[in-house]
């Protein structure tokens, strides 16, 4: 019918070669006239139907209900859908849904509760151990140095009386062992 024939060009990769494609022109003007003879058939079904004779579509629901019912619900092809593949995917995503939050969501927050509890029990071990060792000793020394300043008063009576005391402890001691 012309046009150019661009599908049967597009289909070329799929015939043999050498085939004779000229009997499909017949093919396609029947074709053609069949599609176009059931439309005007449906256009004079739709007219009697619907302005001549208005008493009809009642007429056939009645009578052939079960056609009716099956046409007027377009082969239950929504229900069919809905019960095959609808359902089961939301079924299907509620119970990812609920793995997600009963395990992958509780994996992580074990996971992040852990962490918390490392973290809590090394910063107590940083601050009352590793920095308490360090404060001690700074203390210590702090401590130490107060003492020792008392003793360093720069009066030489004062480093007098310290080694005479030091040789009397030391006498004492030399006398009771």
């Amino acid at each position: 019918m012309g046009g150019g024939s661009w599908f049967h060009h597009w289909l070329e990769p799929i015939w043999p070669k050498g085939a004779d494609h000229s009997h499909y022109h017949s093919l396609e003007l029947g074709l053609a006239f069949l599609s176009l003879g059931i439309a005007l058939t449906s256009i004079l079904v739709a007219y009697i139907f619907y302005v001549k004779r208005k008493d009809l579509p009642g007429f056939f629901v009645r009578n052939f209900s079960t056609i009716h019912k099956v046409l007027f619900n377009k082969y239950f092809v929504d229900e069919i859908y809905q019960a095959t593949v609808i359902l089961p995917m939301v079924f299907l995503s509620h119970v990812v849904a609920l793995f997600d939050k009963f395990v992958v969501d509780g994996i992580v927050n074990g996971v992040g509760f852990s962490v918390k509890l490392v973290s809590v029990w090394n910063g107590w071990v940083d601050k009352y151990i590793v920095d308490g060792a360090v404060n001690g000793v700074s203390d210590l020394v702090q401590w130490g140095g107060g003492k020792i300043r008392r003793i360093q008063t720069g009066y030489l009576f004062n480093y007098l009386y310290y080694a005479v005391g030091g040789v009397m402890v030391i006498a004492i001691i030399m006398i009771i062992l």
